[in-house]
């Protein structure tokens, strides 16, 4: 299983537009998020904002079996809540996404 942990700056004044967003996800696409999580073998994904005096960060943190799967998935899926979720990329998020390293995991599998 890998974790990534990805931060990602958002655009001035875009903070409330991509909480509305990720908050409409979780009340109206269940089915949806469901099926991109199976289609990119993700047991989970979070996210969290981070208000700071320079600037909005979303953090999004993913629990998968395989991060290429996932990257061929984002950029190629066509599943029609894909493309809603790029389209908010693209207006909300400023500069390059910095997938953060993890240096200790502590996990109880269970079965």
């Amino acid at each position: 299983m890998q974790h990534i942990l990805t931060r990602i700056k958002l655009k001035p004044g875009k903070t409330e537009q991509t909480k509305e967003f990720l908050i409409g996800l979780h009340k109206n696409h269940q089915a949806e998020m469901k099926a991109i999580l199976n289609e990119s073998n993700m047991v989970m994904d979070c996210s969290f904002i981070d208000q700071t005096d320079h600037g909005d960060y979303i953090y999004i943190f993913k629990k998968l079996t395989d991060i290429e799967a996932l990257k061929k998935n984002i950029s190629h899926s066509t599943l029609p809540l894909y493309e809603k979720i790029r389209a908010w990329g693209e207006e909300c998020f400023e500069g390059e996404r910095v997938d953060l390293e993890a240096v200790a995991v502590f996990e109880n599998e269970t079965t």
